[in-house]
């Protein structure tokens, strides 16, 4: 009896803890191909001016990744990200590295687990972003391809399910917490801000409206403005969607046309990313 008792035990725990580490399904939805209007004439300097695009079709993570799918490829590969080499940056009163935050405890502290692992994975750095990606056979999403399907989701940044800076205990939320846009896209806008795939220039705006001069519609096909001639120490790269942190008046960093840029080896409290499938 007892020996039946012990064997029964050790079953329900390991049927407990394979429940408690099986990461969620990545979703995707297809953002059908077609043109829209990058950027925008109301907004900063960097999202002037409007640039007409055409954008072919892919797929798009309803989701940020989470931090359960991210454990998965952790324990597989025995991947150490930046922050956890570093430290990473969380912001209390102002922004500052705690060598203790890394992506299993964003602020330094532990997170109880069954709430920690459907949270966005964050303080991972873009390279992070890029191992996870090529581990999974994802990529990340050009900044056109997040706006584009920003904008084709067509959720008003005013009903984003935005959290405010000004709330205690302020963080993101579980990556499907909040309603889905017209697209099937979660969190979008706001939680957290999301890495894409450019490297961040002040002027691209400016020089894709010169590089449009053949057509008013050019096809980007998956891909940033000129990826391959850019100078190795241009090491800014785009982050789209704002995050919990952002609030009127103070970032509006959850506009699809809002555009910050963070260096690619740091890790931060406030920046996740999502994943693009390619159609053949």
């Amino acid at each position: 009896m007892i020996r039946f008792l012990y064997a029964s035990l050790i079953v329900f725990l390991f049927t407990q803890c394979s429940e408690e580490q099986k990461p969620i399904e990545m979703e995707f939805v297809t953002i059908p191909e077609g043109r829209f209007f990058f950027g925008s004439e109301v907004g900063a300097e960097h999202e002037k001016p409007i640039v007409p695009c055409k954008v072919l079709s892919f797929q798009l993570s309803t989701t940020e990744v989470s931090n359960a799918q991210f454990e998965a490829f952790v324990k597989e590969t025995g991947y150490v990200t930046d922050g956890e080499k570093r430290g990473g940056f969380v912001y209390t009163n102002q922004w500052e590295i705690l060598p203790e935050a890394n992506w299993r405890k964003p602020k330094g502290k532990k997170i109880p687990y069954q709430k920690w692992k459907d949270l966005p994975v964050v303080q991972v750095s873009y390279r992070d972003a890029l191992a996870y990606c090529d581990w999974a056979g994802y990529r990340l999403p050009t900044e056109i391809e997040w706006e584009y399907a920003a904008k084709m989701g067509k959720l008003n940044p005013a009903n984003a399910n935005i959290m405010q800076a000004n709330k205690k205990n302020v963080g993101a939320a579980a990556v499907k917490s909040n309603t889905k846009d017209q697209m099937g896209i979660h969190h979008q806008l706001g939680n957290v801000w999301e890495w894409c795939a450019d490297v961040y220039n002040s002027e691209i705006h400016d020089k894709l409206s010169l590089h449009s001069t053949t057509e008013p519609f050019d096809v980007y096909e998956g891909r940033s403005y000129d990826p391959l001639k850019r100078d190795v120490s241009d090491t800014l790269r785009v982050i789209k969607g704002g995050s919990f942190l952002c609030q009127a008046g103070h970032c509006e960093g959850y506009r699809p046309e809002a555009r910050q840029s963070a260096e690619q080896s740091e890790a931060y409290f406030h920046i996740g990313f999502r994943v693009v499938k390619d159609i053949p």
